[in-house]
């Protein structure tokens, strides 16, 4: 007894969004000149402070890169807000 059959183009497309997915993550990697959580650099093996920003990464024929601020958090814990 085998799973659901997948037809090829179903496949292809897995396929190329696997393809993407890579591609994105390489070219982030290499953007950050740091080693920050799975991105592991050896010419820059500590994480830089300053880099402190989410990408936002996309594009199939030319792949973008655009950094995004990481915003301070706006609300208090509920033990903190109960406590005080």
């Amino acid at each position: 007894m085998s799973g659901p059959r997948r037809s090829v183009s179903s496949l292809s497309r897995t396929a190329a969004f696997l393809a993407a997915t890579a591609r994105w993550s390489y070219r982030s990697g290499l953007q950050r000149r740091e080693t920050r959580s799975l991105n592991r650099r050896i010419d820059y093996p500590d994480t830089d402070p300053n880099q402190r920003h989410y990408q936002a990464t996309g594009g199939l024929d030319a792949i973008w890169i655009r950094n995004e601020a990481v915003r301070a958090a706006t609300d208090t814990p509920r033990d903190q807000r109960e406590a005080g």
